[in-house]
Formats: structure tokens, sequence, C-alpha cells
């Protein structure tokens, strides 16, 4: 079991990994939507996030909690610290 749990976090880490290298390129394709990517590709895209989790739940009930979601915009966001 823990084995198992260790494999899906890393998966999971890897799918955000995987976004943020492929940001520019996602948000050229995908701007101002959620991105829903699973084994390293993208699976599917909404503008509304509740559709998408609708949807992955329907087309993926086994995995659609192991799905990495983010926001792609094109806008530029500044951090205050």
């Amino acid at each position: 079991m823990m084995v198992s749990l260790v494999k899906e976090l890393k998966e999971f880490e890897e799918d955000f990994v995987w976004l943020n290298k492929h940001y520019d390129e996602l948000k050229e394709k995908y701007p101002e939507e959620y991105v829903a990517v699973f084994s390293r590709r993208v699976i599917d895209h909404d503008p509304d996030l509740e559709e998408l989790i609708k949807r992955l739940k329907e087309k993926y009930p086994e995995d659609s909690d192991k799905v990495a979601i983010k926001y792609v915009t094109k806008k530029r966001f500044e951090m205050v610290l």
C-alpha cells in the first residue's frame, strides 16, 4: 500500500513539473483555461473548472483524483512579499 501511494505521489509531482516546464506552450494553446495533465500529457482543458472536473470524473472515474490541474494565463503575476 505504501509503495503504491509513493508511486502515485511521484507521478502526480512529475505531472506538475511537466505543467510548469511546458507552461509557455500551454498558455499559447489554452489561454485563460484550466489544463488537466495525466502521465505528462494534456488530457482535457476548459475555462470552467467545475465543468472540467465533471468531465474528468466521467471519463476517468478511477484516476480523476490523480490528475494535475493548473490554470494557465498569459497575464503576468507579481508576488509581493
